[in-house]
């Protein structure tokens, strides 16, 4: 019996994000980030609950987080035609192949969700949507290859992110921009002992 199996590239990659990079790398850093005070963090765990890749909240202040280890290719920065960068570009961040929400469309119902009270996880902050306190929800999306920082991404991904939230009708104000950033920011701020009130901070550098 032969022990060698042939797996795929994409296969090990996809594995290999979700194991090493979201559950341990990405988990490991959110988890020392660590602030005063009250606090909730929650982990998506696989659900059919629309849940984000990391929700937390302080008081009245919430990050959606939704991690993306994506590789950038380089045939798509060969391409010659635009067409061919914003179809990568959309599939992994909005809609995939197979018609999956994917990054700012994932954001977008992961902030209906929320506003509709269906986080069970956090019956606080349903109290407070449904007295008419008002949040602040910051959407961000977290990745691992430099080449997303180009500049214009974010603005696209805003576009993107705003026809979502649209699309929804939700004109609720406490909705902010959405964020595209690298997962080396937050493991800076952690080095640094620097929590999610530093990264609140942080995040008008990107607008």
């Amino acid at each position: 019996t032969s022990l060698h199996k042939e797996i795929k590239f994409e296969d090990y990659k996809t594995s290999i994000s979700k194991d090493c990079f979201e559950n341990i790398l990405f988990k490991s850093i959110i988890n020392q980030m660590t602030q005063k005070g009250n606090f909730i963090i929650h982990f998506d765990n696989n659900s059919e609950n629309g849940e984000p890749d990391l929700y937390f909240r302080s008081e009245n202040t919430i990050f959606l987080i939704e991690f993306k280890d994506y590789l950038f290719p380089e045939s798509v920065l060969k391409a010659k035609n635009f067409g061919a960068f914003r179809k990568y570009i959309d599939e992994r961040f909005l809609i995939s192949e197979g018609n999956k929400k994917k990054g700012v469309s994932q954001l977008a119902n992961c902030i209906d969700n929320l506003l509709n009270k269906k986080y069970s996880f956090d019956s606080e902050i349903n109290k407070k949507i449904s007295e008419g306190e008002h949040v602040n929800i910051y959407p961000i999306v977290c990745h691992t290859d430099f080449m997303f920082s180009m500049p214009g991404l974010n603005e696209y991904l805003n576009f993107l992110f705003n026809e979502q939230i649209r699309i929804r009708r939700k004109n609720y104000s406490g909705i902010h921009r959405v964020t595209l950033i690298n997962l080396e920011v937050l493991f800076d701020l952690r080095l640094r002992g620097k929590g999610f009130a530093d990264l609140l901070n942080f995040l008008p550098r990107y607008y």
